[in-house]
């Protein structure tokens, strides 16, 4: 399966649980929590949900830094599970990142509150 898949939800979706079961599922995957792209910034990190420009920066910099690895990813034959808590300007970015790098496709699955089921999956 070389494709990604863009997983988001509730906290207490369980989406971690699910991205590992697709993991173990498919031969050569890759997990990659947005979360962690925080991680490499050194001084000045935003708390999440704060809107200013250095936070919004930062959200850029962490999606820019995801699907860059994915594009990675995928040149070198492996998929993709990209685990990520999405508002509406960061389906966006992922929308602009993804046509910049041509990592295509990306499913974008949202996962209910307290349950596996999948609403509306869609293609960005």
């Amino acid at each position: 399966m070389q494709q990604v898949l863009l997983l988001s939800g509730t906290e207490d979706s369980d989406i971690s649980a699910v991205a590992n079961s697709l993991c173990e599922r498919f031969d050569k995957m890759l997990l990659l929590p947005a979360a962690d792209m925080n991680q490499f910034i050194q001084a000045g990190l935003q708390e999440i949900g704060v809107v200013t420009t250095s936070a919004i920066e930062q959200k850029i910099l962490g999606i820019r830094n995801s699907i860059s690895i994915a594009a990675n990813a995928i040149d070198m034959r492996y998929g993709v599970i990209i685990i990520d808590y999405l508002d509406e300007m960061s389906i966006e970015i992922y929308k602009t990142e993804c046509l910049k790098l041509n990592v295509a496709p990306v499913h974008l699955i949202f996962l209910n509150q307290s349950s596996t089921t999948i609403n509306n999956p869609e293609l960005i």
